[in-house]
């Protein structure tokens, strides 16, 4: 019961803020029409003519009228936050969200899956201020605020460590935006500098682990679905990760080989050669189609990355095949759909072929690392490559 009152109470007051800051945002329309008409009035009647004392100041006079009256009447945060909007001296936060989230970070433009944790991040904020009386603007959150707003709302609410360096990470994104455009002191700290929880230790942590091949065959004999039979087996015997896969166009199968075109890193555009098991594959799923279509088009996920559904799918086939590990403790599984990845390089290295032909074949960087490959190497050909995916045996 308590809990439900605190959550009713956090509606109220969120409520109250977003009637305070459309009230705000109302009368600051209009104090800038009023200007406007004032300077419109200056150039067409000369600086000479004052009469009336400018309509600006008539407007400014009317806002300092109800935000007194609503201060005297005890609502001083709701007043202070009205005042503040309507005169330009105070900053919403949720008001250049659309604007920051539209022109992207410093690494480019965000995701739609990142999009919303930034939004769910903000909001988040701007609804815990309400809730703690204070204005759900920028100018509010200086570092004693922002230190609460981490203790109480997501360390206070039981939010995992994760959870909360994520959310803190969004405001910071956020706040160093603001900064760059003025809409925040430049010349101050961020409030959210170093307010991130500090990383566990790392020292004994295990570490996520490739399928055997006795789980790649139960895997793959096990599945009826052929969309999923079919992409298990392209991601064990290719190294290619899951969305690599996903956005393969009939463009991009032909002549025995892959081409990726685009990637997480410029490693990432590269030639794998297609595996002789999955050559029927290959060319069933490209029979009668348009060079354009996707060599997987039967997926279907509402989200920007294609794969995020058959992502889903497999995890509940895999966990249904009772193919897990969880270790000592874990939390997680420490094998998933990117242990068909790790399963590609361990056979292949196993098998005796050379590792950087592997880094190059699965996108790595490394690949091409140090004087000898990274000057003089011009890079391994087709041949090479092949010899790379054809080491790998997928059958127990």
């Amino acid at each position: 019961m308590a809990e439900f009152k605190r959550q009713i109470s956090e509606a109220g007051a969120e409520a109250d803020t977003k009637s305070a800051v459309a009230r705000g945002l109302e009368l600051r329309q209009a104090m800038q029409e009023a200007r406007e008409y004032d300077l419109a009035r200056a150039h067409n009647d000369g600086p000479e003519d004052d009469r009336d004392g400018g309509i600006e100041e008539l407007q400014r006079d009317l806002i300092y009228d109800e935000a007194r009256a609503l201060h005297e009447s005890g609502d001083r945060a709701r007043a202070a936050l009205i005042y503040g909007i309507a005169t330009g001296t105070a900053t919403p936060i949720e008001t250049h969200i659309e604007t920051w989230l539209s022109e992207g970070g410093r690494a480019g433009s965000f995701k739609e899956r990142t999009k919303g944790d930034h939004r769910r991040a903000i909001q988040r904020l701007s609804r815990w201020l309400a809730s703690q009386h204070l204005p759900s603007t920028v100018e509010a959150v200086d570092r004693s605020v922002a230190g609460r707003f981490v203790s109480v709302a997501l360390h206070g609410a039981g939010s995992a460590p994760k959870t909360v360096a994520k959310t803190i990470s969004s405001l910071s994104s956020y706040w160093d935006w603001l900064r760059r455009r003025g809409y925040a002191d430049s010349e101050k700290q961020s409030p959210w500098s170093d307010q991130s929880p500090a990383k566990a230790a790392s020292r004994g942590r295990q570490q996520e682990r490739p399928f055997t091949r006795e789980e790649v065959a139960k895997l793959v004999a096990a599945a009826k679905d052929r969309t999923l039979h079919d992409f298990m087996l392209v991601a064990a015997l290719s190294g290619m990760r899951r969305e690599e896969i996903g956005r393969l166009r009939v463009e991009d199968c032909s002549d025995g080989i892959f081409v990726i075109q685009a990637g997480k890193t410029a490693a990432a555009r590269r030639r794998v050669p297609i595996h002789s098991a999955l050559q029927q594959i290959v060319q069933a799923r490209c029979e009668g189609k348009e060079a354009g279509t996707f060599l997987f088009n039967d997926l279907t996920s509402q989200r920007e990355e294609r794969t995020d559904a058959i992502g889903k799918v497999f995890g509940r086939f895999r966990q249904g095949l009772g193919i897990q590990d969880h270790g000592q403790g874990t939390r997680r599984s420490l094998v998933n759909f990117h242990s068909f990845r790790r399963f590609f390089v361990t056979e292949a290295v196993n098998a005796g072929q050379p590792p950087h032909n592997v880094s190059l074949v699965v996108g790595h960087t490394e690949g091409r690392a140090g004087m000898t490959l990274g000057r003089y190497w011009s890079g391994a050909d087709d041949k090479a490559l092949r010899a790379v995916v054809e080491a790998v045996e997928w059958r127990a």
